[in-house]
């Protein structure tokens, strides 16, 4: 079975603002190559602005290496992590400083669909215990 290209946790801390739109914050776990890594950004960092979401990326790698990132896409948080970090730990590092109502889970080597993130805050949940899966991108 395939797994969705993104998947969406609102839990307990995560329900959405009563003062209006929830927010975004969307994950991704970096282990792909650097070419992988550009190409996947290129497409969701313009998808992320367009609805204010805060846009994390999670690698294992010396901090020192981000730096070329950092530069070039100010907009994105990078966040190195230990050599060897699982993709669960790269998740885990990025949920703990997401700060968006809604956490969208994403991998550096797939390039999402453009219409996501209206899809998320459209489908909303009202509860504020659940973990749901986005439909993936035909």
């Amino acid at each position: 079975m395939m797994k969705p290209a993104i998947e969406v946790a609102v839990g307990p801390s995560r329900s959405p603002r009563s003062s209006g739109c929830p927010t975004i914050s969307v994950i991704v776990a970096s282990s792909a190559t650097p070419d992988l890594l550009s190409a996947s950004l290129g497409a969701l960092e313009p998808r992320c602005a367009r609805v204010s979401a805060q846009l994390i990326v999670v690698r294992a790698c010396l901090d020192s290496e981000l730096e070329p990132l950092r530069a070039s896409m100010p907009q994105v948080r990078f966040l190195s992590a230990p050599a060897g970090a699982t993709h669960r730990e790269l998740r885990r590092l990025g949920m703990a400083q997401a700060a968006g109502d809604i956490v969208a889970f994403a991998s550096d080597h797939q390039v999402i669909d453009d219409a996501w993130a209206a899809l998320l805050l459209h489908a909303a949940p009202d509860s504020s215990e659940t973990v749901q899966e986005a439909p993936r991108p035909s």
